[in-house]
């Protein structure tokens, strides 16, 4: 019986050591150290929790914009614009661009306006609609929410965002005579895909590819375009406006 306390007792005071010697190895850790360790059994927040709740608040957007991707034009713009969330997930968002360069590309100049001109059809009329000005409303869903450890002890939030929605793009004509012609609203829709970096303060960073679906008239043939561009910019989260009625 004694033989048997004894054994436990034996027992119990080495858990007691064992805890001893790994409290005193955290104590001896550096700050980081314990991080690293602590971090492989969880945060304390889940891990897909957002960094801020989102629901039923504003986004104000500002960006730039750039197309090097057709063979007729290419052009460069700024826009802003602002977005709903619903929550999460579900946003809607409305915005507008002003292309300040805006010009034929090397292969229009050269492939399609030289070659016009060399065989004397520039007074014809014939030119390309450029877009000088587009416009957009947005319904957004964002599938997809993560974090990535860029250091040991920073973690980045993103957002993948895709989008659909109605747009209009005002076009000028460039003609080969080098005058411009008529300016037109052509109305299509657009798609967008995006990732959107965020940040504590509500600070975010978005990058995007837009894709704008319009009509176009070309080298007098009315056509279907895609205005394919790469947005970047800078947004800010607000709380909604509270209720003075309450």
């Amino acid at each position: 019986m004694g033989q048997g306390y004894g054994k436990r007792f034996l027992f119990v005071a080495s858990l007691f050591l064992c805890a001893f010697e790994l409290s005193a190895q955290d104590a001896a850790l550096s700050p980081v150290e314990a991080y690293q360790i602590e971090s492989q059994y969880g945060p304390e927040v889940a891990v897909l929790n957002p960094i801020f709740d989102k629901n039923n608040s504003f986004e104000f957007m500002l960006g730039a914009s750039y197309s090097p991707m057709s063979s007729l034009y290419d052009y460069a713009g700024v826009s802003g614009g602002v977005a709903y969330h619903l929550n999460r997930r579900h946003s809607l968002e409305a915005f507008a661009q002003y292309n300040f360069f805006a010009e034929l590309s090397t292969f229009a100049e050269g492939e399609i306006k030289d070659k016009c001109i060399a065989v004397s059809c520039a007074g014809s009329g014939l030119g390309i609609d450029i877009p000088i000005m587009m416009v957009g409303a947005l319904y957004t869903f964002t599938p997809y929410y993560t974090k990535m450890h860029l250091t040991d002890m920073s973690v980045v939030h993103m957002d993948i965002t895709a989008s659909i929605g109605p747009s209009g793009v005002l076009t000028e004509e460039a003609k080969f005579n080098n005058t411009t012609g008529d300016r037109n609203w052509q109305f299509g829709g657009m798609l967008a895909a995006g990732i959107r970096i965020l940040k504590r303060n509500r600070w975010g960073f978005r990058v995007e590819l837009k894709d704008f679906i319009h009509s176009a008239t070309n080298v007098g043939a009315k056509e279907i375009v895609n205005d394919l561009q790469l947005s970047a910019g800078v947004s800010i989260f607000l709380s909604s406006f509270p209720s003075y009625t309450d």
